[in-house]
């Protein structure tokens, strides 16, 4: 149904449910199913009021997502938020961890440590490492620092039928599945937040996720002319292929879209009540995007050093294993 046709609660949820649909095939992610729970802890390291824990979690497909947890240091249960860092070098920004102290003052005058400052305040802050930043640029690289590889995995992921953007959010979607086998988080359902590209994945994926409860967006509207064309100096090409995307009559064919992100806009964040407020070794380095052996450079597994099997160790002390077989369906 359209949204003009919507009159009842019921009428209301068909038409979210068919959005929902809508928005999960143009990401690419429809019909997928999440691999089982496996999961290695890595390493931790003490911040005074919470530890900060790195884990390598299996995505499937021969992808791994280094995945952090902030967990405070009081006791449990705990409320969690998932958080997606915006086009930083790395996650290590957003909890709080920079290379010198010029760079330090600078980000937490702006907000950006924004995961810390969660923690801090007694959420346990879920933070993915985003495809193609920080510890999961490809091999195949943008020309551009710090490095990253998102022009070159975004090209790679739509000759698959996919997006970088789906791909980000199925690392949502498997983090949140991890979470939810976990005890000693608070019931119910969960909170989603993001900066300038980590807004573009909090908002998507909160829009195709019912399980998320609430979501801060920061830093992210824009039309995709804007944010990625002119800035990459491609919109006359764009320009080019939009006249030849145009019917015998000169109507305009329907083109699918994702709207990207665009610098940032940084700031206190009033909804969490959040006052701005160190890195953790070992990386999980190579190619992050094991999209389709026969079509695309093959992955190669750079967490081999963990065994052929990694196994839900529980390393995170901060609660047991509900149990989760990765039977959940997009």
């Amino acid at each position: 149904p359209s949204l003009a046709e919507i009159h009842t609660p019921a009428g209301f949820q068909r038409w979210q449910n068919s959005a929902r649909r809508f928005m999960r095939r143009r990401l690419g992610i429809q019909g997928r199913r999440l691999p089982p729970v496996r999961a290695q802890a890595l390493g931790s390291i003490d911040r005074g009021t919470y530890l900060e824990q790195k884990l390598a979690l299996d995505a499937g497909e021969g992808v791994w997502i280094a995945l952090y947890l902030l967990v405070p240091k009081s006791p449990p249960p705990y409320r969690c938020v998932i958080i997606f860092h915006g086009h930083d070098p790395s996650a290590q920004y957003c909890m709080g961890n920079y290379p010198n102290q010029e760079t330090a003052q600078a980000e937490r005058t702006a907000g950006g440590n924004y995961a810390q400052a969660l923690a801090q305040s007694g959420f346990l802050a879920a933070v993915v490492e985003q495809r193609g930043m920080g510890e999961r640029v490809s091999l195949v690289r943008d020309r551009e620092q710090p490095a990253r590889s998102c022009r070159q995995l975004s090209l790679a992921y739509s000759m698959q039928g996919r997006s970088l953007l789906g791909e980000r959010c199925w690392d949502g979607l498997c983090a949140m599945q991890y979470l939810r086998a976990q005890s000693g988080l608070v019931s119910g359902k969960l909170g989603c937040m993001g900066h300038s590209g980590g807004g573009a994945t909090a908002l998507w994926l909160s829009a195709v996720e019912t399980r998320i409860g609430a979501v801060l967006v920061s830093g992210y509207f824009s039309s995709f002319r804007a944010a990625l064309l002119q800035r990459q100096r491609l919109l006359a090409i764009a320009d080019g292929e939009d006249r030849h995307a145009r019917g015998k009559h000169g109507v305009r064919c329907t083109r699918a879209v994702l709207v990207g992100d665009r610098g940032r806009a940084a700031g206190k964040d009033h909804a969490f009540r959040l006052q701005p407020q160190k890195g953790l070794g070992g990386r999980l380095d190579g190619v992050d995007f094991a999209i389709d052996a026969g079509l695309a450079q093959a992955a190669r597994d750079q967490l081999g050093h963990l065994g052929p099997k990694i196994d839900d160790q529980n390393g995170v002390g901060w609660g047991g294993s509900r149990g989760c077989h990765g039977d959940d369906l997009i």
